[in-house]
C-alpha cells in the first residue's frame, strides 16, 4: 500500500521539480512577465516594418532575381498586420494592470500564445516565400527564420517557460515546413536546424538563470530599503518624541526650580532677617548650590536636544578672545577654588575670531568644569588660544588630573553614558558626558571639531579647532 503511494505520487514530484525548474517565485515571475509586456509592444511595431520589408524583398523580382509571386508575399504581410495590434494592446493592458496581483497563469498562457503565433507567422515565410528555383531566396528566408529565433534570446528570454515551448514549438513548425521542400539547402537545413534549436535552449536557459538572479537580488535589495527606511522613520520618530520630551520637562522643571533658588538665596542673604541658626544658613546655601546645578543639568538637555534637532540657531560676531577667556574664568572662579585648582589663561595678545559668544563661553566653561572636577587639589588647568592657517582658532583645555581611560574616553561624548566610578574616580564622584556632547554640537554647530586626549594619571587635553574663524590680530594702542 506504500509503495502504490510512493508510486503515485512519483509524477507528481517529478512534475513539481520540472515546474520549479522551469517557473520563478511568483514574485520574480511577475518582473519577468511585466519585461515581456514592454517588449511586446515593441516587436508590435519593429515586426511590421520589417515584414514589410521581407515581403517586399520576396515579391519584388529586381529584389532577389526571382520569379516569387507577389500575392503570396502580400498574403504572409496581411497576416503580419493583423497581429500586431492584437501583441501591442496585450502588453499595455498587462502595464495597465496591479503589477502585484495580476494572474499569473493567465498571463503566462497569453503570452505563451501570442509569441507562439507569432512564431508560426515567420515560420509560414518557408511556406508563402520558398522558390525552388531560387537558391538566393531560400537562403533569405532561411536567414529570416534563424534570425527570427535568435530574437527569443531577448524578447523571451526573461521568462524561460515561454521562451522553452515557444522555440521549441517553432523549431518543429519549420522542420515540419522544410521536409516538404526538396532542395539540398533545405535538406542540409533540416539536419542543422534541431542543433541551433537546441543550442538556442541551452543559451536562453543560462541567461535567463543569470536574469532571475538579478531580479531576485534586485527584490532582496528593494525589501532591505524598504525595512531600513521604516527603521529610519521609526528613529526619527523616536528622536522628535525625545526631544519634545526633553524640551517640555526642561520647561516644566525650570519653574520650580528658580523658586527653590530664589528663595533660598533670599535666605543666603537674610533678606527678610536672621534664620535664627547657623545650619539654617548653611542649608539655605546648599539647597541654593544644588538647585543652580540642577538648572545647568536642565539647560544642558534642551540645548543638547535643540542642538541635535537642527533648531539651534548662532549669531557670529567679532569676539575678542581675551574677553570670552574672562567671561569663562569668572564663570569657572567659585568651582576652582573650592576644588582648589588654579586655573590659568594663555592666547596670543589682541586675538579676535568670528564666533558666537554665548555658546563658546558655554563650550568653554563645560569643557572647563569637567578639568577642574577631575582634577586633584592643587593641580593646574591651562585655557589657551591660538591662530592657525587658513583663519583657524584652535582652543584648547589641559589639565594634570587623572585621566581617562580608553573605554571611557570611546563613550564620553554620549550623554545618555555615565562613566563608571572605579578607584581612580570614586574621590572626585562619577562623571557624564552630558558637557562635552553640548560643546561637540556646538561646535559642529561653527564648523569645528573636538577631539580629546588622555593618558591615565597624567591628564587630559581637550582641543576644539574652529576653521574659518576669519581671525584678526588687534594692536594695542
Amino acid at each position: 500500500m506504500d509503495t502504490a503511494s510512493e508510486d503515485s505520487g512519483g509524477p507528481s514530484r517529478r512534475w513539481a521539480a520540472i515546474r520549479d525548474a522551469l517557473i520563478d517565485h511568483p514574485d520574480v515571475e511577475r518582473k519577468q512577465i511585466l519585461m515581456m509586456a514592454r517588449q511586446i509592444r515593441v516587436d508590435a511595431i519593429t515586426r511590421v516594418v520589417f515584414g514589410g520589408f521581407i515581403s517586399l524583398s520576396i515579391g519584388l523580382p529586381s529584389m532577389l532575381g526571382t520569379e516569387a509571386s507577389s500575392a503570396e508575399a502580400t498574403t504572409w504581410f496581411a497576416m503580419f498586420v493583423v497581429l500586431s495590434p492584437v501583441m501591442f494592446l496585450t502588453g499595455q493592458s498587462l502595464l495597465w494592470r496591479d503589477p502585484a496581483t495580476f494572474p499569473l497563469r493567465y498571463w503566462r498562457l497569453v503570452f505563451f500564445v501570442l509569441y507562439g503565433a507569432n512564431g508560426i507567422l515567420w515560420s509560414l515565410l518557408l511556406l508563402f516565400g520558398w522558390t525552388d528555383g531560387s537558391v538566393a531566396t531560400q537562403a533569405f528566408v532561411l536567414i529570416v527564420i534563424v534570425a527570427h529565433l535568435t530574437t527569443y534570446l531577448v524578447n523571451l528570454g526573461a521568462h524561460l517557460l515561454t521562451f522553452i515551448t515557444t522555440s521549441i514549438t517553432v523549431t518543429v513548425f519549420c522542420e515540419i515546413l522544410l521536409w516538404h521542400q526538396g532542395s539540398e539547402l533545405a535538406t542540409i537545413t533540416r539536419i542543422i536546424f534541431p542543433m541551433f534549436g537546441i543550442y538556442l535552449l541551452v543559451l536562453g536557459y543560462d541567461a535567463n538563470r543569470r536574469l532571475g538572479v538579478s531580479l531576485r537580488r534586485g527584490m532582496e535589495l528593494e525589501c532591505l530599503a524598504d525595512e531600513l527606511e521604516i527603521a529610519r522613520a521609526a528613529a526619527v520618530a523616536e528622536g522628535r518624541a525625545r526631544s519634545r520630551f526633553f524640551a517640555s520637562m526642561s520647561h516644566e522643571l525650570r519653574t520650580p526650580l528658580n523658586a527653590i533658588i530664589g528663595f533660598a538665596e533670599l535666605m543666603v542673604h537674610r533678606i527678610s532677617g536672621p534664620l535664627g541658626s547657623d545650619r539654617y544658613d548653611e542649608y539655605a546655601r546648599d539647597i541654593a548650590r544644588s538647585g543652580n546645578h540642577l538648572l545647568r543639568l536642565v539647560n544642558d538637555l534642551l540645548d543638547l536636544s535643540s542642538a541635535q534637532h537642527e533648531r539651534m540657531q548662532i549669531n557670529r560676531t567679532r569676539v575678542s578672545i581675551a574677553e570670552l577667556f574672562d567671561e569663562t574664568r569668572s564663570a569657572l572662579a567659585q568651582l576652582a577654588e573650592e576644588s582648589r585648582v588654579q586655573f590659568i589663561v594663555r592666547m596670543e595678545p589682541g586675538l579676535t575670531a568670528n564666533l558666537d559668544q554665548i555658546r563658546m563661553v558655554q563650550v568653554l566653561v563645560n569643557i572647563g568644569t569637567n578639568a577642574i572636577r577631575f582634577s586633584d587639589p592643587g593641580g593646574h588647568v591651562l585655557l589657551q588660544a591660538a591662530s592657525r592657517p587658513n583663519d583657524t582658532l584652535v582652543l584648547s583645555i589641559q589639565d594634570e588630573g587623572m585621566g581617562i581611560t580608553p573605554d571611557d574616553l570611546a563613550q564620553i561624548a554620549d550623554p545618555f553614558q555615565k562613566r563608571k566610578r572605579n578607584d581612580v574616580t570614586s574621590s572626585h564622584g562619577p562623571g557624564n558626558g552630558r558637557g562635552v556632547a553640548v560643546a561637540r554640537e556646538m561646535l559642529e554647530l561653527h564648523g569645528g571639531s573636538l577631539r580629546i586626549e588622555s593618558e591615565i594619571g597624567l591628564g587630559t587635553n581637550v582641543t576644539m579647532t574652529i576653521p574659518s574663524a576669519r581671525l584678526e590680530q588687534v594692536k594695542a594702542p
